[in-house]
């Protein structure tokens, strides 16, 4: 492996090379070339079934932190444990997440991001909309089964969140299902910038004009979803979330995938709501954006994957309660347990 490191950076001229060890035996142990040293960096060896996304969270990352100034090194040292640590912010600080979402998922919401670590507040009512997001940590707008009414209640929150500095997420669940939806969906981001959008293919193809075939809240439709969130980030000045078999997260320089999941959660109604309430609490951290929401996505499929594998899940009603319960594990633990 050292010998393949300083190859390819002396034969094809890369400024320096990292190789991961993961397939080897015993600890695992990356080398990183720079061109005049090769460092290594060594951890316990975790077995996991399911180790999609690894390398792609590592080198997120190692790019997020080269862009707060870190030598190479150091952010190759640092993105070793990015994930965890962020889990572990969360966990300590207990953010409070003021949610304006559907009546449909708020017990599940609330559950979900309890065991994950965070404090939920469900909050609706106009007349202290921005008094409670004033005191929260971070905002979800959730248009779910959103009414006229609820809507002021979602604007004053956003605005009350962007006043403050705490991070908006919007969910537009359903955006391309009515003509009232839309409308709300246009005047929420007329009047709140969003830190994150969160939704699946055909609510955010929507949202950028680019076909796609959807059915009431669901996306049927096939097409290019880098595309889509690329568009979104760069018209909405935002971080974009695209979820699906294979999760997309753009922050208009950057596209980052993550597989990690299992299909069973196409099977649990408000598993995406539960999301966005988890995502909101990361990007509560002082972390980059990236990483923020690469953790969340990252992190959530996980604990889907570890419930799912359970011998007592026979369906998703089973499987509900085992993945509520997998949300509050340590995010290494999680791992090895997978």
């Amino acid at each position: 492996m050292k010998h393949a490191a300083t190859i390819i950076v002396e034969k094809f001229g890369a400024a320096a090379a990292l190789i991961k060890g993961g397939h080897m035996q015993g600890d695992a142990i990356d080398f990183l070339y720079d061109g005049n040293t090769i460092h290594s960096f060594s951890a316990e060896r975790i077995d996991t079934r399911n180790t999609h996304g690894t390398g792609c969270t590592y080198s997120a990352a190692i790019t997020a932190y080269l862009s707060q100034g870190l030598p190479l090194y150091d952010a190759s040292r640092e993105g070793e444990d990015m994930n965890p640590n962020i889990i572990k912010k969360v966990r300590e600080k207990t953010p409070l997440i003021h949610h304006l979402t559907n009546q449909v998922v708020m017990n599940f919401t609330a559950n979900g991001l309890l065991a994950f670590g965070g404090a939920p507040v469900m909050a609706k009512a106009e007349e202290e909309a921005w008094d409670m997001a004033s005191v929260a940590d971070g905002v979800l707008i959730n248009i779910g089964t959103v009414r006229e009414d609820e809507v002021k209640a979602m604007i004053l929150a956003g605005k009350a969140a962007n006043e403050k500095g705490i991070p908006v997420v919007l969910d537009p669940v359903g955006v391309a299902a009515t003509a009232f939806r839309t409308e709300v969906v246009k005047r929420i981001l007329a009047e709140v910038k969003p830190t994150a959008i969160k939704g699946n293919a055909g609510e955010l193809a929507y949202l950028v004009n680019i076909p796609w075939q959807t059915r009431g809240v669901e996306s049927i439709g096939d097409g290019n979803t880098q595309e889509i969130a690329q568009k979104v980030a760069e018209v909405y000045s935002t971080i974009s979330v695209v979820t699906g078999r294979t999760d997309f997260i753009c922050t208009g320089n950057q596209m980052i995938q993550n597989k990690t999941g299992h299909a069973i959660l196409e099977k649990v109604t408000g598993a995406g709501c539960l999301l966005g309430s988890i995502l909101t609490a990361c990007l509560t951290t002082n972390d980059s954006i990236e990483e923020q929401a690469l953790t969340a996505v990252q992190f959530y499929g996980l604990a889907a994957e570890y419930a799912a594998s359970q011998s007592q899940v026979h369906g998703s009603g089973t499987f509900i309660p085992r993945f509520i319960d997998a949300l509050s594990l340590d995010a290494k633990e999680l791992e090895r347990r997978i």
